[in-house]
């Protein structure tokens, strides 16, 4: 009844290997098409805005500049990672006589350092030059300077300053940071000075950057009007070696200079410029911002030749302090100079010399 199964019907010898050689294509299938499917999951999640890209990952730019550059690298990356997105500046402007070559390499030494970009040098004015000794002689104590006299010291000063931000009328900046050439900025300079531009008034004149301590800036307090706690309304700033000027604020000091608004304050040739910015401030008629603490401040590395008087006189000016000193930093950095001590003690060991020179020998 039943028959024997033929031999065309064995199970054949070779299904066991049928398996094996299934089982390996499969294996090299998935393993060339999970990739696919977790690169399709990445596209995916990434296509929402809350979602960081690798790319935006603060961490991961900081991780690959340090790893290609060392320190260097990760610190650059930081910083510019930091400044994305923040206003600057359309120029800088450093009031410096053309003959003090030493100044002028001071300077571009500290905005290179510091990344700042458009850097200008106005040829400031001799106290000696005929135009200040004009102007003095005219002048003379019909002036509504402080000291009720004229002074070439002054007059030379305001001249320069005028022909800085003249330049920068006459380029049509929007933001300007009129410097002079024997300052010290904060080493993260461009970056502190971008909050400030940003979450500034908006209706700003002048922002002080760094300024004399004659008159206590901080005493009324900071500005509630902005988040940004460095933001002080200024109450009597004196001293011009850092400012900033709206393009607003450029015109109204330009017109002053001329006396072309004596509705908002009267002034003459022989007032010097940083007494009108005092004086703007007290009387409530410009919109006026000191920061504090100093981001800028004057060194004592130099003589003045336009006030023809020696530097490095501890008045409230240059007895300020740095946080973290552009200079020391540069002085560290230096493969060829040793490390120079922070400036508050340098000029200290230079006295100590000039006295033991001084002191006669038996």
């Amino acid at each position: 009844m039943f028959s024997k199964p033929s031999d065309n019907h064995r199970p054949s010898s070779s299904t066991p290997w049928l398996v094996i050689a299934l089982f390996i294509s499969l294996t090299l299938f998935l393993t060339q098409f999970l990739p696919n499917i977790s690169s399709t999951g990445s596209a995916f999640r990434y296509t929402f805005a809350g979602w960081p890209r690798p790319h935006q990952s603060v961490f991961n730019q900081l991780s690959r500049g340090s790893s290609r550059n060392g320190e260097n690298g990760l610190l650059t990356t930081a910083a510019i990672d930091l400044q994305a997105g923040l206003p600057t500046f359309s120029s800088i402007r450093v009031v410096s006589l053309k003959s003090r070559t030493d100044r002028r390499t001071h300077m571009q030494t500290l905005t290179s350092f510091l990344r700042l970009e458009n850097l200008h040098f106005t040829d400031a004015v001799l106290y000696t030059d005929p135009r200040v000794l004009e102007i003095v002689q005219r002048v003379g104590n019909n002036t509504k300077a402080d000291k009720k006299i004229a002074e070439v010291g002054h007059v030379a000063c305001r001249m320069s300053h005028r022909l800085a931000i003249e330049a920068a009328d006459a380029d049509d900046d929007q933001i300007t940071l009129i410097l002079e050439d024997d300052v010290d900025m904060e080493a993260a300079f461009k970056y502190l000075a971008g909050t400030v531009l940003r979450d500034a008034p908006k209706d700003w004149d002048i922002i002080f950057f760094g300024h004399t301590d004659f008159s206590d800036e901080a005493r009324h307090g900071r500005d509630t009007s902005t988040s940004n706690f460095y933001i002080y309304k200024s109450i009597e700033p004196q001293g011009g070696h850092g400012y900033a000027l709206s393009k607003k604020g450029r015109k109204l000091i330009l017109d002053l200079l001329d006396n072309k608004r004596p509705e908002v304050y009267e002034t003459d040739e022989g007032q010097p410029i940083d007494e009108i910015f005092m004086y703007l401030a007290r009387l409530h008629r410009a919109q006026l911002y000191s920061i504090i603490p100093d981001m800028i401040i004057q060194v004592p590395l130099f003589k003045s030749d336009i006030f023809g008087t020696p530097a490095g006189f501890k008045d409230g000016m240059h007895n300020k302090k740095l946080l973290d000193s552009s200079l020391d930093r540069i002085a560290l950095s230096s493969p060829t100079n040793p490390p120079n001590p922070p400036l508050s003690t340098r000029f200290d060991h230079t006295a100590r010399r000039i006295a033991r020179r001084s002191i006669p020998t038996q």
